[in-house]
């Protein structure tokens, strides 16, 4: 009896703590943790107003839950077709794990979908919490999505894949009515890859700007310094003028600290210049200013900066002959 009423009453206490955590959402609760665990092998849902599979009737919110243990009331229990009907969206190994405290959590999601003919599959984890009053942050670690939309079963599916951690600060203010919201956040670094050869030519035209951009960056870079120029200035009339962008808001930081851990290693930025120089020459075209960003390029390599961000030319960048 006793054991039934300190249950009893530690589940009244967080309760308690739970409520006045809603009520308050910037003030971590002390004593308050999180743990969470869904693991979900089949879960079909039902779009409203959409064909039963069974009468061929419209169904307002029909879910049904197909996990060993679970079966919601006119839940199928027939194997799936290989096509979902219509309105059905099948999720399939669905596993969510949400852990720690209103401080610092962490949020990992896995599971795959089907709507008709279209899949999707989704790998992520994330961390974030309450960082002050009215101050929240979240940390994306890892993301792998693919997106399958062409019913035809050869296609290559979209994905997109997290290759450096993105970090985020929400913060609110308000001044008399009006409620500001501000995000800061830094770049990360994903690839994104398309049924073949849309994707993948989409991809070295955008290195057709990308590459020597940043090359010129590093160029710009080094003349500042031959010029006794100050780095910071540089960056700040950069950034408030209209060339701002996220890739300024990324590389500029690492010039001014002289911060040479890759975002874009000098080896990679060579191997995607000189693929798309390839893709150029076969289509017929020509791609003169990626050539010579190649060269200086692959001039830093030589000199042993392979392995560091390609902005690292910049210390001590060559001069065109």
């Amino acid at each position: 009896m006793r054991q039934l009423l300190n249950t009893a009453q530690g589940i009244e206490r967080a309760v308690k703590s739970l409520q006045k955590q809603i009520d308050a959402p910037s003030t971590p609760q002390p004593g308050l943790n999180l743990q969470l665990a869904l693991r979900a092998p089949q879960f079909d849902l039902q779009l409203p107003g959409t064909a039963n599979n069974a009468a061929g009737t419209a169904s307002a919110a029909a879910v049904a839950a197909q996990s060993p243990g679970l079966t919601a009331p006119g839940a199928a229990t027939e194997v799936p077709p290989a096509t979902p009907p219509a309105g059905r969206i099948q999720l399939r190994d669905l596993r969510l794990e949400l852990a720690g405290s209103p401080a610092d959590a962490t949020l990992a999601l896995d599971g795959s979908a089907r709507l008709g003919t279209q899949q999707f599959s989704l790998s992520t984890k994330a961390s974030g919490g309450i960082a002050g009053r009215d101050q929240w942050r979240v940390a994306l670690a890892s993301l792998h999505a693919r997106a399958k939309l062409s019913p035809d079963a050869k296609a290559e599916p979209w994905s997109v894949e997290l290759d450096k951690p993105i970090n985020a600060t929400l913060a609110k203010s308000a001044a008399g009515n009006a409620t500001t919201w501000r995000v800061q956040a830094t770049a990360g670094d994903a690839s994104l890859r398309g049924p073949v050869p849309n994707g993948l030519l989409m991809k070295h035209a955008t290195n057709l700007v990308l590459i020597p951009t940043m090359v010129s960056l590093a160029e710009a870079a080094a003349f500042v310094r031959q010029a006794g120029l100050s780095m910071e200035a540089f960056a700040s009339t950069l950034l408030a003028g209209q060339m701002a962008s996220d890739l300024l808001r990324a590389k500029l930081p690492k010039l001014v600290a002289q911060d040479w851990a890759p975002h874009s290693s000098t080896a990679n930025v060579l191997l995607s210049g000189e693929a798309t120089r390839a893709t150029v020459r076969e289509a017929g075209g020509q791609a003169p200013l990626l050539a010579e960003a190649c060269r200086l390029v692959a001039a830093a390599r030589d000199r042993g900066l392979g392995d560091k961000d390609v902005l690292a030319m910049s210390a001590g960048a060559p001069r065109a002959d």
